[in-house]
């Protein structure tokens, strides 16, 4: 069974799903610290040739607070990064809304521009970027997702990986290249599991803007529509 690990980003990049096309499991690594100006609260989308950073303002919290207990701050003045700026979160979409309006696949964009308008129907950040995880996950895979916090694991981070495959009947490891820097390829031998990198392909968004690392989901399906690319 093939396991894909990930935090639980703010509308996420299509890496990210395709990540979660490659597995068969797909487990939230909800119960580590949140780190600040993280994708976990803020994605990038495309405003003209340029990008711009879109951010979900979250309340103070201690250091050391886990994703899972991360609250919404559904009141705080919210701009996505340039001159677009609302009274709160909610307001934010209808900006947003004209943003996207004249992409070809519009209605499909606000579709997910709609889950963000029900800010007011979640406390915590997680739940918002599960509401879109789910939304895309229904879309495309129906892949079975569980939740880290549910494993009560407490291992140091280069076991964790291990533990959760065990939990999770797993004998295949599909993980991101970024991990390459810290990750012993050895370890994963020895415990008899397969380790696979994911090799990203491009994806395409409009014709004026070519780096799509990074991207938010939004913007492919503004442009290409809901239809699955995989």
């Amino acid at each position: 069974m093939k396991i894909a690990i990930h935090q639980p980003n703010f509308l996420p990049w299509m890496g990210y799903f395709y990540k979660m096309h490659m597995c068969d499991t797909f487990v939230i690594l909800d119960d580590v610290q949140y780190v600040k100006e993280s994708y976990i609260n803020r994605t990038r989308i495309i405003r003209g040739d340029k990008s711009s950073w879109l951010t979900i303002p979250v309340k103070k919290h201690k250091t050391n607070t886990p994703i899972s207990d991360i609250e919404v701050y559904k009141d705080s003045p919210t701009k996505i990064s340039g001159r677009m700026r609302a009274k709160n979160i909610a307001a934010i979409t209808d900006k947003l809304e004209l943003l996207y309006s004249k992409r070809p696949f519009s209605n499909d964009a606000y579709d997910l521009i709609e889950i963000i308008r029900q800010i007011e129907l979640f406390k915590l950040l997680l739940d918002i970027n599960m509401a879109i995880i789910n939304y895309i996950n229904d879309l495309w895979f129906r892949k079975k997702i569980v939740f880290a916090s549910e494993m009560n694991i407490s291992s140091s981070l280069s076991n964790r990986t291990f533990e959760i495959l065990r939990y999770t009947g797993g004998d295949e490891y599909i993980s991101g290249n970024g991990a390459r820097i810290y990750q012993n390829e050895d370890d994963f031998a020895k415990n008899n599991l397969k380790l696979t990198y994911v090799e990203y392909p491009k994806f395409i968004y409009k014709a004026n803007y070519e780096k799509s690392f990074g991207i938010s989901v939004l913007d492919y399906i503004a442009d290409n529509g809901s239809v699955s690319p995989f």
